[in-house]
């Protein structure tokens, strides 16, 4: 590559560095008169993780439940539900759900669980009675930081069960043995 060129390199981490602002990449050569680069300092901010749901955790319609996060800088957070759409053998990039009126949505594709929150680890949430399905997973943004989201692993959310009411004259007598 000469002096003036540039060019690209999508680089996969393996492994997370520990957090810092004191990191550079060094770019060098690998034939011919070594030369080498520095990048300028950049930034590596804490992997944040969504603890609560858990995967394939099934919670129920009408029924309270925490969610939560590992602490990381930053006042408060949005959090938001979505669902993975079925794919063919692949999760493919995730949609926002259209999950319900309960929700408060302003955007259809947009199910909100909560515009503002504390950012102190966890949130009670109860959930919609009228909210069930599959593939879902919770998402938490820092309002505060540069791009800190965290995502839940997939989780369900089951209907609630509804017991038929009975009243008098539905209940039967049980059936008693004839004798013979």
């Amino acid at each position: 590559m000469k002096p003036d060129q540039t060019s690209t390199y999508e680089w996969q981490i393996r492994k997370i560095p520990e957090a810092g602002s004191n990191y550079r990449i060094l770019i060098q050569s690998t034939t011919g008169p070594i030369q080498y680069a520095f990048s300028e300092p950049l930034t590596i901010f804490p992997l944040i993780q969504v603890t609560q749901p858990k995967a394939k955790d099934i919670w129920n319609s009408g029924g309270e439940y925490t969610i939560a996060w590992e602490d990381f800088p930053g006042k408060a957070v949005k959090i938001e539900l979505y669902q993975v759409p079925p794919a063919k053998g692949k999760v493919s990039t995730p949609k926002v759900v259209t999950l319900n009126r309960s929700l408060k949505k302003a955007d259809p594709r947009k199910a909100l669980i909560v515009k503002s929150t504390l950012n102190d680890g966890s949130y009670k949430w109860t959930v919609p009675k009228n909210l069930s399905g599959s593939g879902l997973y919770i998402k938490v943004t820092s309002l505060t930081q540069i791009v800190k989201t965290a995502k839940s692993a997939v989780f369900s959310i089951q209907a609630e069960a509804k017991l038929p009411s009975l009243n008098r004259r539905e209940i039967k007598q049980p059936l008693r043995p004839s004798k013979k």
